[in-house]
């Protein structure tokens, strides 16, 4: 999905009904961030932390900027938390 598919499925008044933001928001935060193991590496002693330059990199050049915003959301710290990823 793109930015272009994500802005037509919202403009379809039929899918604006019930779930359907829901979903488009979804399926866009899975092509933003899906890619996120790319970013982990496993150190000594099983030590997980996330490379966020090394996730950046591995995404599409024009999500890159937007990436290293949402980066930096409490939402995404609190996820990496839950997990005890550093």
């Amino acid at each position: 999905m793109n930015i272009t598919s994500l802005k037509r499925q919202l403009k379809n008044k039929s899918a604006l009904l019930g779930d359907g933001v829901s979903r488009a928001f979804l399926r866009a935060l899975v092509q933003l961030i899906g890619g996120y193991r790319d970013g982990l590496r496993i150190q000594e002693a099983q030590k997980i932390t996330f490379d966020q330059e090394k996730f950046i990199e591995t995404r599409p050049v024009s999500f890159q900027p937007f990436l290293r915003e949402m980066l930096h959301l409490q939402i995404f710290q609190q996820v990496k938390s839950t997990f005890r990823i550093k």
